[in-house]
C-alpha cells in the first residue's frame, strides 16, 4: 500500500492538510472508491487519520513520507517501486547465489531497464531528487569536514545539488562536479541558480577510470552503496590516485549499527543487493574497504539520514 500510494502521488497530494477522498482522487487521477478503501486501511495502521466525515490527513508517521520531511522513511516507500517488487519476488535466487535478483528477473540491470522505460525512469529521477534533498538537509557533517579553501571534487555528484550547498557554505572553495555526461547535462542551471557558477566547473567521465586530479577534498554522497566491494574499491583507488597528499575524502553513506540494533539501513542493504548488487556497510567494513584502497579513516559521524566517513591517504 505504501509503495502504490507514494508512487501514485497520494502523500504529496495530502501534504500537511486534511482532504476528502474525492479531492485527492481528483489531484492524482485515481479511482475514488478504491482510494477510500486503501486510505481506510492505512489509517488503521496509523499512517493517516480519518475523521467522522470520511476525510483524511497524514499523521506524524505519515508525514515522514513527504519529500520535505528530511526523514529516511520517504526512501523506504520510494524504493518499493513496482519493478522492485518483481525483483524482491526473486529473493530466493539471491539467497542461493548472491547474484542480483533484478538482473535474474529482467535480464538486464536496473539502469538498463530504466533506459528502455522513460516514464519509469522519470519517476525514478524525481524520487532520487527528493532523496538527495532530504540528505542535503542532513549534510552538515559532510560540509563541516571540508577545508575552508582549495578545490573540492564531488565524485558522482549528479546534478550538482550537494556541490552548490558546499560552495555556498564554504566561500573559499572552488568546485568540480564529476559524473557521467548524461547525468551532469542539467548541472549548469543548478550551479547558476545556486549562485556558484563562477566557482564551479563540470567534468564528465567514469569514476572507474579516473577522477579529476590534485584537489584538496573529494566527496561522494550516496555513491559507494550502489556497488559491491570490488567495484567500490575501484572507485576509491581512482580517488586515492588523484588526490593531493594532504587531501581529505568525505563519504556520505550509511554506517550500519551493531548487532541486534534496529537500523532501517540494514533493510536498505538488502534492497541494494536485490536491485543493484550494492551494499551498505558497518564501521568495521568501512575500515577494511578504505584500508584496501590505501586510505585511513580519520572520523565517522552518524546522522539520522546518513553517515559521514572522513578519510585521508594512508
Amino acid at each position: 500500500m505504501l509503495r502504490a500510494t507514494i508512487e501514485a502521488g497520494v502523500f504529496d497530494a495530502f501534504g500537511r492538510e486534511r482532504h476528502s477522498v474525492d479531492e485527492v482522487a481528483a489531484t492524482t487521477g485515481l479511482h475514488a472508491p478504491t482510494l477510500a478503501r486503501v486510505l481506510r486501511a492505512l489509517a488503521g495502521r496509523g499512517i493517516l487519520d480519518e475523521d467522522d466525515a470520511g476525510a483524511f490527513a497524514l499523521t506524524a508517521v505519515g508525514a515522514a513520507f513527504l519529500p520535505d520531511s528530511g526523514q529516511p522513511a520517504r526512501g523506504i516507500g520510494g524504493f518499493l517501486k513496482s519493478y522492485d517488487v518483481h525483483a524482491w519476488a526473486e529473493l530466493e535466487h539471491t539467497l542461493r547465489t548472491g547474484d542480483t535478483a533484478f538482473e535474474h528477473h529482467f535480464g538486464t540491470t536496473l539502469f538498463g531497464w530504466l533506459a528502455d522505460h522513460p516514464a519509469a525512469s522519470a519517476r525514478f529521477d524525481r524520487q532520487m531528487q527528493g532523496r538527495t534533498a532530504a540528505f542535503l538537509r542532513a549534510s552538515a557533517a559532510l560540509i563541516d569536514a571540508l577545508p575552508d579553501t582549495g578545490t573540492l571534487v564531488d565524485v558522482g555528484g549528479g546534478n550538482g545539488s550537494f556541490l552548490v550547498a558546499a560552495l555556498q557554505q564554504r566561500p573559499g572553495l572552488v568546485g568540480v562536479l564529476f559524473d557521467q555526461a548524461h547525468v551532469v547535462a542539467a548541472a549548469a542551471d543548478v550551479l547558476v541558480r545556486g549562485g556558484v557558477a563562477d566557482r564551479a566547473r563540470v567534468e564528465a567521465g567514469s569514476f572507474f577510470e579516473a577522477v579529476p586530479a590534485g584537489a584538496d577534498a573529494y566527496t561522494m554522497l550516496s555513491v559507494l552503496h550502489d556497488w559491491n566491494d570490488e567495484d567500490a574499491l575501484r572507485i576509491l583507488r581512482r580517488v586515492r590516485e588523484a588526490m593531493a597528499p594532504h587531501a581529505t575524502v568525505v563519504i556520505g553513506d550509511a554506517v550500519l549499527r551493531g548487532p541486534n540494533e534496529w537500523d532501517w539501513f540494514k533493510g536498505l542493504d538488502l534492497h541494494m543487493l536485490v536491485v543493484l548488487g550494492g551494499r551498505e556497510r558497518s564501521e568495521p567494513e568501512w575500515h577494511e574497504l578504505l584500508d584496501r584502497a590505501g586510505l585511513r579513516i580519520e572520523s565517522i559521524v552518524r546522522t539520522p539520514a546518513l553517515g559521514c566517513v572522513v578519510a585521508s591517504r594512508r
